[in-house]
């Protein structure tokens, strides 16, 4: 497999690769109660502590890497986190909830969803593969079910960190995160989410999902030419389309520059307002780290 670049690089990273946002809370005073919010894909991982008395995220480390890491790659950088993470080494957690990236899901009415047979409908439009586990999130704001598949070796990566933890999908969080976004002028606004290799596509219409997918690409024209087949797919005004565009990527990105000239209503996404933050995001551009913030979503 040849390398590939990580297309989302962050702002705010040392020279390491890490952000790194804690709260002095997260280590003195009275002990609290934390749920911890994971995000693993092949350019990043994060950890985020969420104080649960107060719905407010104390705590954020995300860890880029230069290359995008085979499955293999990634769960050693999992079972490395120990001794990296601060979060892991000293704040005191109960529950857990872990956010996978991929291509391979699929996405169902939930009038047609049945728990049992879940493998047979992700294997109806998936190639069958060994050594991947099937899981899948209810999207109880559309009426679908997203079924998709996580590698054994992410899952055992992760099963050695935690005892028990609950499984979700990003895409899942993308769509969650659009349901819930403040709508602006158009009724079918359509949201653009950029991390590692991949673009997570989400368009609505009046609050009803009528698109939803992911893409790998390996440069900004490619991002752009899928951008523009779902706009003129879905016969997209330019002039009158919401355009959100969330991710790693800084205002001056050049993705972000040439897709402002075919759609002028570009504007990036806000921080979810589903949970508080603490100060310290204060710094952080609010569309960084979409994904691994909304991954809350799809735990209420």
């Amino acid at each position: 497999m040849d390398e590939v670049t990580n297309m989302a690089i962050p702002l705010m990273k040392n020279g390491k690769g890490v952000v790194s946002i804690l709260d002095e809370s997260l280590f003195t005073g009275e002990p609290k109660q934390y749920k911890l919010f994971c995000t693993a894909d092949p350019g990043f991982i994060s950890i985020a502590a969420v104080d649960t008395s107060k719905n407010k995220i104390a705590g954020f480390e995300g860890f880029h890497f230069n290359k995008l890491l085979t499955d293999e790659q990634l769960s050693q950088k999992i079972s490395g986190l120990t001794l990296q993470s601060s979060i892991l080494k000293k704040v005191d957690f109960r529950n857990v909830s872990v956010l996978f990236a991929g291509n391979r899901f699929t996405l169902i009415p939930a009038a047609l969803f049945k728990e049992a047979d879940a493998k047979d409908y992700f294997y109806f439009n998936q190639k069958k593969e060994v050594n991947e586990m099937i899981h899948f999130d209810r999207l109880r704001g559309y009426d679908a079910v997203n079924i998709f598949a996580v590698p054994d070796s992410l899952h055992a990566a992760f099963s050695k960190l935690f005892e028990k933890f609950s499984v979700h999908h990003q895409l899942s969080a993308v769509i969650e995160a659009a349901r819930v976004y403040p709508s602006k002028q158009s009724s079918a606004p359509l949201f653009i989410h950029l991390h590692s290799s991949s673009l997570d596509i989400v368009v609505l219409n009046e609050r009803k999902l009528v698109f939803a997918n992911s893409f790998s690409f390996t440069t900004v024209d490619d991002a752009i030419y899928y951008v523009m087949m779902v706009r003129e797919q879905l016969a997209l005004n330019p002039e009158k389309t919401d355009v959100i565009l969330s991710g790693e990527i800084e205002n001056d990105n050049s993705f972000a520059q040439q897709l402002m000239k075919f759609l002028p209503q570009l504007s990036f996404s806000d921080r979810t307002k589903s949970v508080s933050f603490t100060y310290g995001f204060d710094n952080l551009p609010g569309h960084f780290y979409h994904s691994a913030f909304s991954h809350l979503l799809c735990e209420l």
